[in-house]
């Protein structure tokens, strides 16, 4: 049994100020999970949506090449999916290695479409990528999954799975 939580993307209309209208975010419980939830739904639901801000504000840093930002919001021993050569990359120094090696080669886009969770708990995103050589020629566009889990409200470990 799985427990599935959909959380629509969240625009600016829906905040006012700081304060995020809960009012027009809705849980969708599937089915109950076997294993108890730490967590209340609304808990779960403010925990969700501050990972949502958070990786859509890191999706954003990403693409204006903002590593030092980006970093800010992962645990200092983060396991990073190695989309380029396979594996993973271990930390935050190895993330800045990978990624300022990345963009020597290519230059890749990435805009998320869609928040939700899976039965693992893990913060599933439909991400539009978009992979350009230097010149400006699309190698990829496709629509890829990143898998997030959280450790104490920082990126833990990111996987990657093709649709």
């Amino acid at each position: 049994m799985m427990t599935e939580i959909s959380l629509p993307s969240v625009t600016p209309l829906q905040r006012s100020g700081n304060q995020l209208d809960v009012s027009k975010i809705l849980l969708k419980r599937v089915e109950p999970s076997s294993r108890n939830l730490k967590r209340t739904g609304l808990e779960y639901q403010r925990m969700t949506n501050l990972h949502q801000d958070l990786l859509q504000q890191a999706y954003a840093d990403f693409n204006q090449r903002n590593i030092s930002s980006v970093l800010a919001v992962m645990h200092p021993d983060v396991q990073w999916a190695n989309g380029m050569d396979g594996g993973y990359v271990y930390g935050h120094e190895a993330v800045r290695e990978y990624w300022t090696h990345q963009w020597t080669l290519l230059n890749p886009q990435v805009e998320p479409q869609k928040f939700q969770l899976d039965e693992q708990q893990r913060v599933v995103v439909d991400v539009h990528q978009v992979v350009r050589d230097l010149a400006g020629n699309v190698i990829v566009d496709q629509i890829v999954q990143h898998l997030y889990r959280f450790e104490e409200e920082l990126i833990k470990q990111m996987d990657i799975r093709e649709l």
